[in-house]
């Protein structure tokens, strides 16, 4: 099952998942536009076939609802190109060239394979030289509900902890989570006693 969402619907896929998932095609994204975080935000992600022969993932940003600035990212699913359009209105003022020269992925990129989890137990790992993070799960019907946190080490040596997203999967099942500028990766499971 591929998700997406469009205003205020999240949409569900239960077809044939695309060649590249959501939450890669969406940091690609955002370093195609230069973006860290979501501002302006994403008001609509969703599969289309206009640009690319494989198909591409179509993702619409603007400042604000009453912005008339937006700004639309083509991301081809079996490459890493990608075509931005800048559009005042409905009249286009910049449109690049289908570009590859970015990263595929964020900077701070980790698979962890299978973690198996243990309810009640936090499982932590180190990300990059001033980032970690800590996952913690518990049993919701036949699903496994992950709690994800990362934790930031600025220069004074502060630590700041960051709540991150949710996610409920089975177990055994493959997923990739995006924080930020952080793109985890892994297949969750229960430690068998």
């Amino acid at each position: 099952m591929v998700w997406a969402f469009s205003g205020n619907m999240l949409v569900i896929f239960s077809y044939h998942p695309p060649a590249r998932l959501l939450p890669e095609a969406y940091a690609i994204a955002l370093q195609a536009r230069g973006l860290q975080t979501n501002a302006p935000y994403c008001y609509e992600a969703r599969i289309s076939h206009e640009r690319f022969a494989g198909g591409e993932w179509v993702f619409k940003f603007q400042p604000n609802p009453d912005s008339p600035l937006r700004t639309v990212v083509y991301v081809a699913m079996n490459s890493t190109n990608t075509v931005v359009e800048d559009y005042v209105g409905d009249r286009l003022i910049t449109n690049s060239l289908p570009s590859s020269n970015f990263p595929p992925l964020p900077p701070c990129t980790k698979d962890f394979g299978v973690i198996e989890f243990t309810e009640g137990t936090p499982q932590h790992f180190g990300l990059d030289d001033n980032k970690s993070c800590s996952m913690s799960a518990k049993h919701v019907a036949s699903y496994i509900s992950i709690n994800l946190f990362i934790e930031t080490t600025n220069a004074a040596g502060k630590v700041m902890e960051l709540a991150g997203p949710g996610i409920t999967i089975s177990p055994g099942r493959h997923c990739d989570i995006v924080f930020g500028d952080v793109l985890i990766s892994l297949t969750p499971k229960w430690k068998m006693p």
